[in-house]
């Protein structure tokens, strides 16, 4: 039945309801005056579900929306799954409660690996999520991250990262959000995942097109080793320079043995650029 409201809604939880369903292979019936209900969840008409002979060929009112622990039936194990930070939804039939379905973020294959392997390059990870304090803290600490901020509104995780700028501290801000647009917009370097919104793309410096958390680790890596290259480049050009202007202004420096030593230069610059192109990472 909720699977049934839910299916035409492009919310996470909905499409995780209605993918559960599908799995199990359960029925979805026709929807009619489907209507969102903000802040709350979504109401519509289910027409011709059969559980209850007086709904037979008749139409069911079903919501389905966020449930609370207050005013549950004693006994229930709604609490306990609140507590544990679960999201809990309730489905009314016809304004009577007829269950509650639990639902926990999953996390990524690769995201405690790619937690571990920012913490190991000297990155401090900090979670922003507008998920309750319950749910932040138990997904950071599977997360291994150094710090959490729960019931993040926008303005608070720009406000989050202007306390870390003014720290001194450079930020990196990953998210795929309407919400993470404008601390996107803020942080040092904002990256998206090309899975999100076409607003937090656009808010942007970088979108990751791989659908893999660890692209977020390969690209700081890639980042790093194409600054020491430059380092090095510019090193050896200046090199070059340093050593042959003195020879040159004593005369001691022939155009052609100038010439040799302009070549070598850029094939030595050019050669160390190019072992960027010989690396351990996979594949985009």
């Amino acid at each position: 039945m909720a699977a049934s409201a839910e299916r035409g809604s492009l919310h996470p939880i909905a499409q995780a309801i209605v993918q559960a369903a599908t799995e199990r292979r359960l029925p979805m019936w026709e929807l009619t005056e489907v209507r969102t209900e903000v802040g709350a969840g979504v109401a519509a008409k289910v027409v011709g579900w059969t559980q209850k002979d007086e709904w037979q060929g008749g139409q069911a009112e079903v919501f389905v929306g966020k449930v609370e622990a207050e005013g549950l039936p004693e006994g229930t194990p709604v609490a306990e799954w609140l507590d544990n930070g679960w999201t809990v939804v309730g489905v009314w039939v016809n304004g009577e409660l007829m269950g509650c379905i639990a639902l926990a973020d999953a996390l990524r294959p690769d995201a405690q690996e790619t937690v571990r392997q920012l913490k190991d390059m000297g990155i401090k990870v900090i979670m922003a999520t507008g998920d309750k304090p319950q749910a932040a803290l138990r997904v950071a600490r599977q997360l291994g991250c150094d710090d959490v901020l729960a019931l993040a509104t926008p303005q608070r995780k720009v406000q989050l990262v202007r306390e870390c700028q003014e720290g001194g501290e450079k930020v990196l801000m990953v998210g795929d959000g309407i919400n993470d647009a404008v601390a996107l917009a803020q942080a040092d370097i904002g990256v998206a995942i090309a899975t999100g919104t076409e607003l937090a793309a656009s808010a942007a410096d970088v979108l990751l097109v791989a659908d893999r958390l660890m692209a977020l680790a390969e690209l700081l890596q890639v980042g790093r080793r194409t600054k020491r290259i430059m380092a090095q480049n510019l090193f050896w050009a200046f090199a070059y320079n340093m050593a042959a202007l003195p020879l040159a202004a004593l005369g001691k420096l022939t155009p052609m043995v100038a010439a040799v030593a302009m070549a070598l230069s850029s094939v030595t610059v050019v050669g160390n650029a190019l072992r960027l192109r010989k690396s351990d990472l996979p594949a985009p």
